[in-house]
């Protein structure tokens, strides 16, 4: 029979910076309904050829553009960052 240590028994716990326990189990999870996802899918694949045939290529390279297709990847991804920074992007621009 193996006797273990303290430590061996009860791994640490990862701690936040300020010594906290960090608990990934109860963070609620970030869903975004499926229907959202597919109208705003739809409204891009009808804006991209669109936009492509009237304009150039090189219009997609407008910030209001890029945070389009940043909000797509997010949506699709889940990525909150994803889409606080093409919200958060545009606004500034467009305020200034």
């Amino acid at each position: 029979m193996t006797k273990f240590t303290h430590a061996e028994k009860h791994p640490r716990k990862a701690r936040s910076a300020y010594g906290m326990p960090i608990q990934k189990e109860h963070a609620p999870k970030f869903m975004i309904p499926l229907w959202i996802k597919i109208v705003f899918s739809l409204f891009m694949a009808v804006l991209v050829p669109t936009y492509w045939s009237y304009y150039s290529p090189v219009h997609f390279l407008w910030f209001c553009d890029i945070a389009l297709i940043m909000t797509l990847f997010g949506l699709w991804g889940e990525n909150r960052m994803l889409i606080g920074a093409s919200a958060l992007g545009v606004v500034l621009c467009d305020v200034i």
